[in-house]
């Protein structure tokens, strides 16, 4: 199951893998490396990510768009648990 999310400064994305700790998205925005997302989700709320990386998806892809790789920076325990439970469904 994937999560869908609205991102600061325009922009939809949605949680493709999490461990809890390390994210990936992919968005239809880039953001560069070093950067930090502000995301807004419907079921988790509000959570920021500092991203690692940013790849454009290949065009043949079903995800298109950008994949960007990161980290969570304020997920509270709360969030993290219904993260885990609705990405590894």
């Amino acid at each position: 199951m994937t999560i869908d999310l609205v991102l600061s400064g325009g922009g939809r994305g949605r949680i493709v893998e999490s461990d809890g700790n390390h994210v990936t998205i992919v968005a239809d925005v880039s953001s560069p490396p070093g950067s930090t997302l502000v995301a807004e989700s419907e079921s988790l709320g509000s959570c920021r990510i500092k991203v690692r990386g940013c790849k454009r998806a290949e065009q043949n892809s079903v995800d298109s768009g950008y994949r960007i790789d990161g980290r969570f920076v304020n997920l509270s325990r709360s969030q993290r648990r219904l993260l885990l439970s609705e990405t590894q469904d």
